[in-house]
């Protein structure tokens, strides 16, 4: 079982690079220009990244193409273990899965008291051959995975909320609100 995580979401864009949301946050790097406004930093490209130990990368992948998939993987497997009623808006996140375009699932399951995470290739399996960057059954105690996905999704929502800014009707603005106003009850 890991002891210590840390969950990092990364923005990444062809001009501006690849951009931890936590240095963003810290107005530390750049956002494309075209990427700015409130509906285009929602369809941005971004990943996940996890690590033990602060450095000790298990997981590094943007294999679902866009940030905002890697946001609600996270919104949605702090729903799925909640023990707090949800608003329906929340309830209807909660998922324990995320497909990749090139049909890579990371999956996040409860197993006992803890969580077990995979991140398994097209066939649902965790190839265990030189280099690869697929595994199976990393346990992580519950409260980490709250904490973490929580600092994560901090950071996030911190740059997402000056990009809605003026926006509040667009996605983007929704899921901020939506965030603020629950994030007691997900990391409860």
């Amino acid at each position: 079982m890991l002891t210590s995580l840390s969950v990092s979401l990364f923005y990444a864009h062809e001009d501006a690079g690849i951009w931890s949301l936590m240095d963003l946050a810290a107005n530390k790097g750049v956002i494309a220009p075209d990427d700015l406004s409130a509906d285009s930093f929602f369809q941005a490209q971004g990943g996940l990244h996890l690590l033990h130990d602060r450095f000790h990368t298990f997981l590094r992948t943007a294999a679902a193409g866009d940030l905002a998939s890697y946001v609600y993987f996270l919104l949605g497997t702090l729903a799925e273990i909640s023990p707090n009623a949800l608003p329906d808006d929340l309830a209807k996140l909660a998922t324990t899965e995320l497909q990749g375009e090139d049909l890579s699932k990371l999956v996040l399951k409860k197993k006992g008291g803890a969580l077990s995470l995979a991140y398994l290739d097209p066939q649902g399996k965790a190839p265990s051959g030189r280099l690869s960057p697929y595994f199976d059954n990393v346990e992580i105690p519950t409260a980490l995975w709250k904490k973490e996905a929580a600092v994560a999704l901090d950071e996030y929502f911190a740059v997402a909320g000056l990009r809605a800014k003026g926006a509040s009707d667009s996605r983007l603005g929704r899921l901020v609100v939506l965030w603020k106003a629950h994030r007691g009850k997900l990391t409860a």
